[in-house]
């Protein structure tokens, strides 16, 4: 995994991209020079923290800090288990004939 590869889950598992691939950072330097704005890069942990900071003395935010962690889904185990006790209901289902108990006569009747 090179520098600026990362890791993104995706429907078909994780899969490692590059995200700076197609970059054009002239065209957004150019872009931030006629905007009035500003271009920051940061290649890693220390790079992303300073641009935090001068982005917190442009435009500083009062209030409580909003800290982002990482979500893993795992609601994948209950519908898996779910998709499974069904799957085994209708085999049982097709192995016995039907419904249990649907095919069953009661021998009172029959006499």
């Amino acid at each position: 995994m090179g520098a600026d590869a990362v890791q993104v889950n995706t429907v078909f598992g994780r899969q490692v991209v590059n995200p700076s691939r197609d970059l054009d950072e002239t065209s957004l330097r150019e872009i931030a020079a006629m905007t009035g704005g500003e271009y920051f890069r940061a290649t890693d942990e220390q790079g992303l923290a300073s641009i935090y900071l001068a982005i917190d003395q442009l435009e500083p935010v009062s209030g409580e800090p909003v800290y982002v962690r990482p979500e893993v889904a795992l609601y994948f185990w209950p519908a898996g288990l779910a998709l499974g006790l069904t799957a085994l209901l209708a085999l049982f289902s097709l192995i016995s004939g039907g419904a249990p108990g649907a095919n069953r006569v009661n021998r009172a009747e029959v006499q």
